[in-house]
């Protein structure tokens, strides 16, 4: 009797090991409703986006009163950040300019012509203090074959009324929005 209990509770322990958090979150439809613009018709083209060292993994990452970084408990991203943010960008840019010519770089360009948009993410994370979360980066933009790379600095703050998880992912889906649209107007000019 003694060994069936033991096995049964190896089994248990198991299953729930393997059962997976409890809530996953992702970062891979625009949120926000998009005004459409026909500006720009080329193709464009995402880079992987990269992101900070804290954001690597799939732990929604928050920073404590006292600087410290720190995670959700029981919840992750459905996707590594930087794919499931460079998935956001490209339908985001897909519905912002009304076409499907909005491919992952370098791999899924057709042709030669069009633009590059390239995004490196400084910091985002949920800032208890501010009750916000932050998203600060850089972004050029330039065209797939010739010269003319322009850059930008990027900073916005989406105030979160309550640090529950889901207002945290909902806030860092409208940051990264903000984020397409900045870029979106970069490339339309």
């Amino acid at each position: 009797m003694r060994r069936y209990s033991l096995a049964v509770v190896w089994v248990l322990v198991m299953l729930n090991g393997c059962s997976g958090p409890a809530q996953q979150y992702i970062l891979s439809e625009p949120s926000a409703q998009i005004h459409t613009s026909h500006r720009y018709m080329g193709q464009i083209g995402v880079d992987q986006v990269v992101v900070p060292p804290y954001l690597v993994g799939n732990k929604i990452p928050i920073e404590s009163d006292k600087g410290a970084v720190t995670y959700c408990d029981a919840s992750v991203w459905a996707a590594a950040p930087e794919k499931g943010i460079t998935r956001h960008l490209i339908a985001y840019l897909q519905k912002r300019f009304a076409t499907p010519k909005v491919y992952r770089y370098p791999w899924d360009i057709e042709k030669a012509n069009g633009k590059r948009l390239k995004i490196i993410i400084n910091r985002f994370i949920y800032v208890a203090s501010q009750k916000a979360v932050v998203l600060e980066a850089s972004y050029f933009v330039e065209p797939i074959a010739g010269h003319g790379r322009r850059a930008r600095l990027f900073s916005t703050s989406v105030t979160v009324p309550k640090g529950e998880t889901p207002l945290i992912v909902t806030a860092m889906n409208q940051a990264i929005d903000r984020l397409a649209e900045s870029a979106a107007r970069m490339i339309g000019h």
